[in-house]
């Protein structure tokens, strides 16, 4: 997990990040995703440790890394 969902580096080095998926296997409600990125935890678990906190976003970039996939 040490290298896995870098997305703050990335936003921070100018990529455009998308959030989502051609991998049907999660949850396809859109809230889910965003709140994961910000959270870095699954939204449904609260006592689960966050996966590299310092990859954090916040709100507003993960609105518009959502709204970059079309």
């Amino acid at each position: 997990m040490a290298h896995g969902w870098r997305t703050r580096d990335l936003i921070d080095h100018g990529a455009t990040v998308a959030l989502g998926s051609d991998w049907p296997i999660g949850v396809g409600d859109p809230r889910v995703a965003l709140a994961d990125a910000q959270l870095r935890r699954p939204v449904d678990e609260p006592d689960a440790l966050p996966v590299q906190p310092g990859q954090r976003i916040t709100a507003r970039e993960a609105q518009v890394t959502r709204m970059s996939v079309k």
